[in-house]
């Protein structure tokens, strides 16, 4: 669902690994991902590296 209304197509592995982590940073919670989906489709700067929407230290 996140690939899709993100507007990330078929994405390389490395945006796939992104997208779980996203995902699962949010609990899975479908409002949750619907809103990040939305704003990933509208922030071309986020979509074209999705490693940014997470700050760095979410992963420590």
């Amino acid at each position: 669902m996140f690939m899709r209304c993100g507007k990330l197509g078929d994405a390389a592995g490395s945006v796939r690994t992104e997208t779980a982590l996203i995902v699962a940073e949010l609990d899975d919670l479908a409002l949750a991902v619907t809103l990040a989906d939305a704003y990933v489709a509208a922030t071309p700067r986020i979509r074209s590296n999705l490693a940014d929407y997470l700050p760095e230290e979410a992963f420590t």
